[in-house]
């Protein structure tokens, strides 16, 4: 009686029955292939740009201050990408989100020339140990921002400290002034023309 004799696969063969490897499933799926275009152009942009500034200006395009521009600019557009998402994955779609995003700068921007504090550069100046209270405000005659620091009984505010502190951590400069005792209004609220008569001096 003859054996069955089992022929051995050609190397190089792929077997059927195997599911195929993660490598050739990535290089296969219509997602990749779809977006591997942009990608590329992206790459190109990138190394485009890394050269040019490199050649002309004598910059790193990857300098950690740059990307960091980069990724302060593009959260916005983020935010209403995932929202967007979110929405049409629901099954629903929404058509306002960039007049929304309009709306939503042009409002914060009348309500800081209005002299509403912008409360991260606040918070910065709070979390100094130096620092009991800190108010940001707008000049409403030049429409400049200004700082006024109010220290602990009996201490004092170093207001080198604090202008380092706001360049550090937001970039900006602004004129800083310490006050024994910030100036209010009658109804409790900054006195933004007080704080603005006595930084005249520093924006001079």
């Amino acid at each position: 009686m003859a054996q069955g004799v089992t022929a051995a696969e050609p190397s190089g063969v792929h077997d059927a029955s195997q599911p195929p490897r993660l490598s050739r499933r990535l290089l296969n799926s219509p997602v990749l292939r779809k977006n591997l275009g942009a990608a590329a152009a992206l790459a190109a942009i990138v190394v485009l740009f890394s050269v040019l500034l490199g050649v002309t200006r004598d910059v790193s395009f990857a300098d950690v201050g740059n990307l960091e521009t980069i990724f302060r600019q593009t959260t916005i557009v983020a935010f209403a990408a995932l929202g967007m998402t979110l929405v049409i994955v629901s099954g629903g779609i929404d058509l306002s989100v960039g007049a929304i995003i309009a709306l939503a700068t042009v409002v914060v921007a009348a309500c800081l020339r209005a002299g509403a504090p912008p409360v991260d550069l606040q918070d910065t100046l709070c979390r100094l140990p130096a620092v009991r209270y800190a108010v940001v405000v707008t000049d409403p005659d030049r429409g400049v921002a200004l700082g006024a620091v109010e220290p602990w009984p009996g201490g004092a505010v170093d207001l080198d400290e604090c202008a380092a502190a706001l360049s550090v951590e937001h970039g900006v400069t602004l004129p800083i002034v310490a006050f024994a005792a910030i100036p209010r209004t009658e109804q409790g609220k900054p006195d933004r023309a007080a704080i603005g008569a006595a930084c005249a001096p520093a924006r001079a």
